[in-house]
């Protein structure tokens, strides 16, 4: 048992295309992680305040608050 395990997706089917987990903001994806693997962020029309840890995509770079 991992109680630290609050955020868990568990199938007992296989999952072949499509999203596994995605969040939405007034319906707009905002974040989201395909079967592949792959994570996805939406697009920042302008840069945000600088945070450290912080990650946003500006359309054409990823960037990374150090």
């Amino acid at each position: 048992n991992n109680d630290l395990a609050w955020l868990k997706f568990t199938t007992t089917s296989t999952v072949s295309s499509g999203k596994l987990f995605e969040i939405e903001n007034n319906s707009a994806s905002i974040f989201s992680l395909d079967v592949n693997g792959t994570l996805q962020l939406k697009a920042q029309g302008s840069a945000p305040s600088a945070t450290t840890g912080a990650l946003y995509f500006s359309g054409t770079s990823l960037h990374l608050g150090v």
